[in-house]
């Protein structure tokens, strides 16, 4: 089962209940519309594939940019360091040396 669908439901229930004390410590009804309804639905599959690819290009810009800065090279030759390190890195866990 997708992660996705682990915690939908949970995160669905959690924001109705948040509504739900809302509007017992305000004592008042606060009639969600359609539109709230349906932010109240959580995260669709395409979105959180969107997240997780979002937060992988934003680590991988971040490592780029900090390789470049250390040494003192372009984004292009420091991305392709930082390839080679996690190439070098896996071939070292598997117990190959290079």
């Amino acid at each position: 089962m997708s992660p996705g669908k682990l915690v939908k439901r949970w995160e669905e229930k959690s924001k109705h209940t948040i509504i739900n004390v809302i509007e017992d410590k305000l004592d008042k009804d606060l009639h969600l519309d359609e539109k709230d309804e349906k932010n109240l639905k959580g995260a669709t599959e395409v979105d959180i594939v969107y997240s997780g690819l979002e937060e992988i290009i934003c680590s991988a810009v971040e490592e780029t940019v900090q390789t470049s800065m250390k040494l003192n090279c372009s984004f292009r030759l420091a991305a392709y360091v930082n390839a080679i390190e996690k190439i070098h890195t896996v071939y070292e866990g598997s117990g190959y040396t290079l």
